[in-house]
């Protein structure tokens, strides 16, 4: 019976080393949208243009409203080309996050910097810098080494005054790898 039970312990061991090489290789990485709004330096004042327009996936029709020259499912600041702006966001499941996607809608271009907040809550930069957008809608994706820590909150900053007009933003997208994805089978087989 302990020759069995070595056995089977040694091939489950095999198959999760296995598994675990060949997923170093091929990993897919989560795609995720923003879950809640953490904090924002100013918001739209009606629920046209307000925070909350950026959780979840891009919505947007680049359609202006009949209020103004804005986009009411985009999150917008409280004045448009008032400098320094910024959003956090939070995200469901904590990833080593190695890219973010930020969607962008009228007048894009204004984001200078983005950031993830570590496991002791500093916000570390993996982007800063001027980049080219397109027409709205506009997508940024920033690309960057997969991170040796788990996050699960992303700062974007930017600054209104680069370029003229509301600068909305519709939705922000987080991708990363989960882990311990083998934890609760090696604490199992130990437990045995």
């Amino acid at each position: 019976m302990n020759g069995f039970r070595l056995n089977l312990y040694g091939t489950l061991l095999s198959l999760v080393l296995c598994s675990s090489a060949t997923n170093a290789q091929e990993e897919e990485a989560l795609d995720q949208w923003a879950l809640a709004v953490v904090n924002a330096s100013s918001n739209a004042t009606s629920s046209l243009g307000s925070v909350d327009n950026i959780i979840g996936q891009p919505n947007s029709q680049c359609a202006t409203s009949a209020l103004g020259n804005f986009d009411g499912q985009s999150w917008r600041t409280a004045r448009p080309d008032d400098g320094d702006e910024w959003v956090e966001l939070r995200y469901p499941q904590p990833v080593e996050a190695a890219a973010i996607e930020i969607y962008e809608t009228f007048n894009p271009g204004a984001v200078v910097a983005v950031y993830v907040r570590d496991e002791a809550g500093e916000w570390l930069p993996v982007w800063q810098g001027e980049y080219t957008a397109g027409n709205c809608p506009s997508s940024l994706r920033i690309d960057f080494p997969r991170l040796a820590f788990t996050t699960r909150e992303v700062r974007i900053e930017l600054d209104t005054a680069k370029i003229p007009g509301w600068n909305q933003i519709d939705a922000v997208k987080l991708i990363g790898f989960p882990t311990g994805q083998y934890a609760n089978f090696f604490k199992r087989v130990a437990d045995e």
